[in-house]
């Protein structure tokens, strides 16, 4: 019988917070890192880390729609601009609301703080250290066929096979 490897796909957030909370202060405001975005220096980093930001989510309805089928994938800043920027939804800290914008920004603020894409950060201080070999970054890296389970996810009425979502979804 062949000996057949099997492959992790990893998805960012649990490794994205990993990274934030040993890396810098939650309590900064995301202004010291990303001055552009809206509402930035009311929003805490440890606000992006619990979904208590109040930032939209971008996977609403008009995601959904745009969603290429190909498998290709949107940027982040793409991401980030299906979301309704205009307004919070509630003040920050103040509720708790799940948004894969968080995680996206967390993402931002990784790679402003080492200048490194989050691909690199999460390979060398995480995946490597761990003696994860064989972990491919999902949207990212190329999976070997049949190396990996797949997860499906119900985002439309339709199952969505998780390793074709957006960089932080999944």
């Amino acid at each position: 019988m062949a000996n057949r490897q099997c492959h992790q796909v990893v998805h960012r957030r649990g490794g994205v917070a990993a990274r934030a909370r040993r890396r810098v202060e939650s309590g900064r405001p995301v202004s010291t890192w990303l001055p552009e975005f809206p509402d930035a220096d009311k929003i805490l980093l440890r606000h992006l880390l619990n979904h208590t930001s109040g930032i939209a989510d971008y996977a609403n309805e008009v995601f959904l729609a745009a969603r290429p089928a190909n498998g290709s994938h949107f940027t982040p800043d793409e991401l980030l601009g299906f979301r309704d920027p205009k307004t919070l939804l509630f003040a920050p800290g103040l509720q708790a609301v799940y948004s894969n914008a968080n995680y996206l920004l967390v993402g931002k603020i990784i790679e402003a703080v080492t200048g490194k894409a989050i691909v690199e950060v999460l390979r060398e201080r995480l995946f490597l250290k761990l003696g994860l070999e064989h972990t491919s970054f999902a949207g990212v890296d190329p999976v070997p066929p049949d190396t990996v389970a797949h997860g499906y996810a119900d985002l439309d009425g339709d199952l969505d096979d998780t390793l074709e979502l957006p960089w932080t979804m999944g």
